[in-house]
């Protein structure tokens, strides 16, 4: 009867989780990137309760111990998996905004580089207009 009603408890708060997390991915997603250390020590809080809450079913209910044992590893690597995809998708933008920033500053050194080439240009013809106006000058 426990068992039934911790397995019932555990399918309706995943189904209830998870329905939440899709209908608000993106929101939650730009949370997690502005605050990512808030979300490790949330993580770590998450760890404590989870043992904490097992240590305690287990001290209850002896003659169940297998059992909480099994809920007790899914939920842990149920977690684990949780902000490993977190984790993942943090890299993911942090690559994102890197290749973005490395575009922007490879169009911007060939902005300069043109404009930078087209000074040397310009440079170039002032001093060969230069130099015909010397040699015009010691001509006559």
């Amino acid at each position: 009867m426990l068992a039934e009603l911790i397995l019932l408890a555990l399918i309706e708060s995943l189904a209830i989780s998870l329905l939440i997390l899709w209908i608000r991915w993106n929101e939650f997603n730009l949370v997690f990137h502005k605050r990512y250390t808030f979300f490790n020590i949330l993580f770590v809080a998450i760890y404590f309760t989870e043992q904490a809450v097992f240590i305690t079913m287990a001290y209850l209910y002896t003659d169940h111990i297998l059992l909480l044992v099994s809920f007790f590893a899914l939920v842990v690597l149920s977690t684990v998996a949780l902000q490993d995809v977190m984790m993942d998708s943090k890299i993911k933008k942090a690559n994102e905004k890197l290749e973005e920033d490395n575009k922007k500053s490879a169009q911007n050194l060939s902005i300069i580089r043109t404009k930078y080439e087209e000074a040397i240009n310009e440079l170039r013809q002032e001093l060969k207009h230069l130099e015909e106006l010397l040699y015009i000058n010691q001509s006559q």
